[in-house]
């Protein structure tokens, strides 16, 4: 799907992954709640329009740009393969955003404080194990753009402390992300530079 060779061992991969998280999370008795993974119930009303009116619109700008593969992909692999695929992005979504926003960041900001904590969790995030091969291959616009991204992120989440939101549009910019052509990718990613500085509007972040 979209360029990606390794599916199944990805989403298995992914799975076990996050499932070792939890178990991390149980082992240390930390409370889902103290890392933004709320009940529904406990959501305010800006909460739950954000993600009303952020969904659509992350789909579709990231369709927008990606359209022609995903049609592709869709004709060849039905809607079957893309919803297991978007299954799988959705586990490493909620992987990352449980470590460096969940606990790196929590555990950063009772330390430190909030704009510290942001800064540095999104460094460990975007220079990190995740991204270092990034560095050597000289891709420094996709490494621009996952900092101002990350640092997104980390303002939803310094925010709201709700986990479930970062989480969510992580795994969807992943699901339609990898694979992107290679000639497309600056051009994709001044939008989303564009994309960011919308959603800080409609998501002000009191630092």
């Amino acid at each position: 799907y979209l360029g990606y060779t390794g599916l199944l061992s990805t989403g298995i991969t992914a799975i076990i992954f996050l499932g070792l998280v939890l178990l991390v999370t149980k082992f240390l008795q930390i409370k889902l709640k103290d890392i933004g993974l709320k009940k529904l119930s406990n959501w305010n009303k800006y909460e739950i329009v954000f993600m009303l009116l952020i969904v659509p619109i992350y789909f579709f700008i990231f369709y927008y740009f990606t359209k022609n593969r995903f049609v592709t992909s869709l004709n060849e692999n039905g809607w079957e393969l893309l919803f297991v695929t978007f299954i799988f992005y959705m586990c490493w979504g909620f992987y990352q955003e449980w470590i460096y926003r969940g606990f790196l960041q929590t555990e950063l900001t009772r330390r430190y404080g909030g704009i510290t904590a942001i800064l540095l969790a999104n460094i460990i995030f975007t220079f990190g194990p995740l991204h270092f091969d990034l560095i050597y291959q000289g891709k420094f616009i996709i490494l621009g753009a996952i900092f101002l991204i990350g640092l997104f992120f980390g303002a939803i989440y310094n925010r709201s402390y709700n986990l479930w939101i970062i989480a969510i549009l992580h795994g969807i910019g992943d699901w339609f992300l990898i694979g992107l052509p290679s000639l497309r990718v600056k051009k994709f990613i001044s939008h989303i530079y564009l994309f960011i500085l919308i959603q800080f509007y409609y998501y002000p972040c009191h630092l």
